[in-house]
């Protein structure tokens, strides 16, 4: 099951709290916490270790609970925050091989891994060996396969039969999900004394009506089965079961319509074990000494940033360190691994033409480029802090020891693999080694760091309106943004923005902008929208095909990932389906509209927004030839050809009037290409359709025309960079079509009005 919602409300009902992100299971069942014998008391814990932390977030609710504790959260996969309590820290790395931590821990939590460890009396050994004398050791799990005790449940369920398949996976690869109730005994094996256990039962929806308690559970296990089910199935059933990917996604949607419909009274019975190591005994040995791992930090390769261009007179400043590793104290052998470690970057780095040792020359290449007044600073980072406490180097030194040791694979693993030809064994028992060294502070080594700051010469003839002023000018929000969500996910944030300008900053122009319910936002992206509409109001479910949501949301805020062109399976009907930036996604737009109207309750509105293509300029400034112009209409093409039109927008409100809709308007304005408008709202509107267009044209380009137009990725990147370069053309007045429509799906009363007497 997936992890839970440590901020449901107690007496709540509201099926509206099922939201999918990553804490939404973690329901606090003892004094507010959901950990037992290391509570929040005089003798909390010190140094806690959360085996298979997932998302991170009971390993940092836990050490925003414990200040004084140090967390350390560890799983295969990276995808923990990056910004985190000083006093937590999470480790990518397979615990089914040798735990390598140099100190022990008092406390050892392990949530949710059934399924995840072929010998579980090996991995509590390991924790048993890896706590303090006197540490804990709890385990947190539910059992598999469901259970029912009223005949509601019949041989047939869905649900039942998807519990039982993954029963039977597991068992193939010898990782069984029956090991739950087999908890109590296994500590008690290992050696662990005051073994004690708990039992409690997870209804799989909330059909319990009348226990609070009971059918809260049944909303978050519910939303987490349903948040889990293809990524559960997915690689057991197809690489396992032998299922084709189509099968699994047709079970998997059967499963969630089964789960919606509460008929079945199934729960999963969920238990919680936890023991201590005895008290060292006299002439007992210390542990063995280890070599951790570390976390490892997603890199992004996409060109999807917005271009940052220098109007004349305006500064640039480069900051960065050198490599290798330097040392003057004769403290670091030419054998030291850490030393090795920064030589093997710049090696692998200067075969695929991308140095890691061009900070020492950055001076030269700025002066060589033009610029002018060039200023440099060195200063430099020691990899640990050996310099004397209490200094400026020492605390640099601390910091950077811990960013290195939390990059070393992020940074190795593809060039040491790909490039210098290593196993990835290799490359991991390195980086661990490499680690230990850091750890030591034996080695007085330091990066040189290059900071400079240089202006350019001034050429009258040149003009940016991309510039630096115009950066700023896109506004705090924009930061706000991108500091929240990943850059590769930038270009929908801009266009957020974008179209709350263009609306006067309306979410919405239907009179559900305010009082909506139960909202659904298709095709919510990053999921922008939809969490700007929670602020104030009720229920938002955002669906898209890429799970490229935040993890961290309201409680009344919920993502799913799904394919809307398929059968919509929510039990529940909507008063606002929200539909926006989705042309070139659906063949059949009057069939989506359709199969929204059925979704809505009566009264409720649908609204969708949408710019058109091509581009359009009523000055004749703009000509054939114009690159952007040229682009829109490959686009077309393209998307024509896939038969996904882009060019819908303006059929809007026909659309909704045909599919019964009434009371239907429509709102249309214009998105200048950039800032050419002299109208203060225009312009700024031309700024941010600039900034959008440029950040978005290799992701909305290279797939179709290499794909569908049979393009060479040479030739597409020429002609973005041609299409990119003619943005700044304040000089051709062009601009895209804008449009809004949205509609009411009738009411009983006014469906009687016009039937004939």
């Amino acid at each position: 099951m997936a992890e839970t919602t440590d901020n449901v409300p107690a007496n709540s009902t509201d099926d509206s709290l099922a939201s999918l992100r990553s804490s939404i299971l973690d329901y606090r069942r003892e004094n507010g916490r959901t950990y037992h014998r290391v509570s929040d008391g005089i003798k909390g814990a010190k140094r806690v270790l959360d085996v298979g932390t997932g998302t991170g977030i009971w390993a940092l609710d836990y050490a925003d609970a414990h200040p004084e504790a140090s967390v350390i959260g560890v799983d295969l996969s990276p995808i923990q925050p990056v910004y985190v309590p000083p006093n937590c820290r999470f480790e990518i790395d397979d615990l089914e091989k040798e735990w390598t931590w140099t100190e022990l821990f008092d406390f050892i939590f392990i949530r949710s891994m059934v399924g995840s460890f072929k010998s579980w009396p090996d991995a509590i050994k390991q924790a048993y060996d890896n706590l303090e004398p006197g540490g804990y050791l709890e385990i947190q799990d539910n059992e598999f396969p469901i259970f029912c005790d009223d005949g509601s449940m019949p041989a047939d369920s869905q649900v039942l039969r998807w519990t039982q398949l993954i029963v039977e996976a597991t068992d193939i690869v010898g990782k069984s999900m029956a090991v739950a109730p087999t908890f109590k005994q296994l500590l008690e094996d290992a050696g662990f004394e005051d073994v004690q256990g708990r039992q409690e039962k997870w209804p799989i929806s909330p059909w319990q009506q009348k226990d609070p308690k009971q059918r809260e559970l049944g909303i978050c296990s519910r939303a987490g089965t349903m948040e889990g089910l293809e990524p559960i199935c997915m690689a057991l059933f197809t690489r396992v079961l032998g299922w084709t990917r189509e099968e699994v996604f047709v079970f998997c949607a059967g499963v969630r319509d089964e789960l919606k419909q509460q008929k079945v009274h199934g729960y999963f019975n969920a238990y919680a074990a936890w023991g201590r190591k005895p008290e060292k005994k006299e002439g007992e040995e210390e542990a063995s000494y280890h070599v951790p791992n570390d976390e490892v930090l997603g890199v992004d390769l996409s060109p999807i940033q917005p271009e940052l261009n220098l109007e004349p007179g305006g500064y640039l400043e480069m900051q960065d360190n050198g490599f290798p590793l330097l040392c003057t104290d004769g403290t670091m052998p030419d054998d030291s691994l850490i030393y090795k470690w920064s030589q093997l970057l710049v090696e692998s780095t200067g075969l695929i033409g991308q140095p890691l040792d061009d900070a020492p020359k950055f001076k030269q290449m700025l002066e060589d480029a033009g610029f002018e007044d060039v200023h440099e600073r060195k200063e430099i980072w020691p990899i640990g802090p050996w310099p004397e406490e209490g200094t400026k180097e020492h605390e640099l030194g601390m910091w950077c020891q811990s960013i290195t040791m939390e990059s070393l694979e992020a940074l190795s693993l593809a060039l040491f693999t790909r490039v210098l030809g290593w196993s990835r064994a290799r490359t991991l028992v390195f980086c661990a080694g490499a680690r230990e060294e850091l750890k030591q502070q034996n080695i007085h080594a330091y990066f040189d760091v290059s900071l400079l700051d240089i202006e350019p010469e001034i050429d009258d003839g040149a003009s940016s309106i991309d510039g630096s002023r115009e950066q700023d000018r896109l506004g705090k929000q924009a930061e706000r943004r991108v500091g929240l969500l990943s850059q590769a996910h930038l270009l929908p944030d801009l266009t957020h923005n974008l179209w709350l300008l263009t609306w006067d900053n309306k979410l919405c122009n239907c009179p559900k902008n305010a009082g909506a319910k139960r909202v659904l936002d298709i095709g919510t992206g990053t999921g922008v929208w939809a969490l700007d509409y929670v602020v104030d109001f009720p229920q938002v479910l955002g669906v898209d095909l890429s799970p490229i949501q935040p993890g961290f949301v309201p409680p009344n805020c919920s993502f799913e990932v799904d394919d809307v062109e398929k059968e919509w399976l929510w039990s529940e009907p909507f008063d606002l389906i929200f539909v926006r930036n989705m042309i070139a996604s659906f063949s059949d737009w009057p069939g989506m509209i359709a199969k929204a109207y059925e979704r809505l309750e009566p009264g409720g509105y649908l609204e969708l927004q949408d710019n058109m293509f091509p581009l359009m300029c009523r000055d004749d400034t703009m000509t054939d030839d114009f690159k952007p112009f040229e682009w829109t209409k490959l686009v077309m093409e393209a998307a024509a050809t896939m038969g996904r039109p882009v060019n819908v927008a303006a059929s809007f409100k026909q659309m909704l009037e045909d599919a019964g809709f009434v009371d239907v308007e429509e709102k249309k304005a214009i998105w200048p290409y950039n800032p050419w408008p002299k109208d203060s709202k225009l312009k700024e509107l031309g700024l941010w359709a600039q900034a959008s267009a440029g950040s978005g044209i290799e992701a909305a380009s290279m797939a179709l025309f290499t794909r569908v137009l049979n393009w060479t990725k040479e030739e597409a990147t020429v002609f973005i960079a041609e299409v990119r370069n003619e943005h700044k053309k304040i000089g051709v007045h062009a601009y895209y079509d804008v449009y809004a429509a949205w509609g009411r799906k009738p009411e009983k009363k006014d469906e009687e009005a016009v039937v004939p007497s």
